[in-house]
């Protein structure tokens, strides 16, 4: 299965996202930013609230200001009929609720088609 779309006008490509809290009990709907050069899932503040998180250790980060360290979490991230598993996140304080990097696209195969203003993400390997 795959999802197709249309890149934003800046050239963003988002999906729809599902996440669920540790315990299966919360989860939070929305758009999910797609990052190739983030490593891992970045989560906004009032996400990991609304799905009561609680943080797991923290991560030192090269950010481009310059060194920073966050607070990390684990938690189980759907996008329909191509992921659905555990991803760290680290918390981030930036406009975007979720962020999807590395580790989610390492797990799938992403094609873009620049000149026709479209792309698909389906399964991994």
């Amino acid at each position: 299965m795959s999802q197709k779309g249309a890149p934003e006008q800046n050239g963003a490509i988002y999906l729809a996202v599902t996440l669920y809290s540790e315990d299966g009990r919360r989860r939070w709907s929305g758009r999910a930013l797609l990052d190739t050069g983030a490593q891992f899932a970045m989560i906004h503040p009032l996400v990991i609230d609304e799905l009561s998180l609680k943080a797991r250790g923290e991560a030192d980060l090269d950010t481009a200001v310059g060194p920073a360290r966050s607070r990390a979490y684990i938690l189980r991230v759907l996008v329909d009929g191509i992921f659905d598993d555990f991803l760290s996140a680290i918390e981030t304080q930036s406009k975007e609720r979720f962020v999807l990097g590395r580790q989610f696209l390492l797990r799938t195969k992403l094609e873009v088609n620049w000149p026709q203003n479209s792309f698909s993400i389906t399964k991994g390997p």
